[in-house]
C-alpha cells in the first residue's frame, strides 16, 4: 500500500502559509501548514500529529488480532501520549480501554502488546513506548 501527503508552504517562519493534503483529504479540513508550525513549542503540533497517528494505528492494529482470534469489540478507545524530550527522544505512552465480550484480560493484554509492537507507526519511528490496556466489564441489563 501507497499512501502520500503533501505540504505546499509559500514565504518564510512564522509568517508563511500552505495546505496540508492527503490522498484521502482528511488532512485538508483539519490542518495548514501553518497551524501546524503556529505554536509556542515549535514540536507541538508535529507530536500532536504522531500521537493521532499513533493511537489510530495502534487500534487499527488491535481490532485487526481481535478479529482474527474470533472477539468482536463493541468498543476501543486509545489515547497516545507522545513525547519529545530534551535528549531528542521520542516516547509515547498509550492508554487503551475497550469492551469485548468473550475475552479474558490475558488474552486481551496479549493481543494489545502485539498491537503495541507491531502497528505501522510504532515500527516506522522506533520510539520508546508504554502502555496501559484496561478491559472493562459488560454491564448487564
Amino acid at each position: 500500500m501507497k499512501s502520500k501527503a503533501t505540504v505546499v508552504w509559500a514565504n518564510s517562519g512564522n509568517i508563511g502559509f500552505g495546505p496540508v493534503s492527503s490522498q484521502s483529504e482528511a488532512l485538508e479540513r483539519v490542518y495548514n501548514a501553518y497551524n501546524i508550525l503556529d505554536s509556542e513549542d515549535e514540536e507541538k503540533s508535529t507530536e500532536e500529529l504522531i500521537a493521532a497517528s499513533h493511537a489510530a494505528c495502534f487500534t487499527f492494529k488491535l481490532c485487526s488480532l481481535l478479529d482474527q482470534s474470533g472477539f468482536k469489540p463493541e468498543f476501543i478507545e486509545t489515547t497516545a501520549e507522545v513525547i519529545y524530550d530534551k535528549n531528542s527522544n521520542l516516547h509515547s505512552h498509550l492508554k487503551v480501554m475497550a469492551t469485548i465480550p468473550g475475552i479474558s484480560a490475558h488474552k486481551f493484554l496479549e493481543r494489545a502488546n502485539h498491537a503495541k509492537v507491531n502497528c505501522l507507526v510504532s515500527k516506522a519511528l522506533g520510539m520508546h513506548i508504554t502502555m496501559e490496556a484496561i478491559i472493562r466489564e459488560l454491564a448487564i441489563a
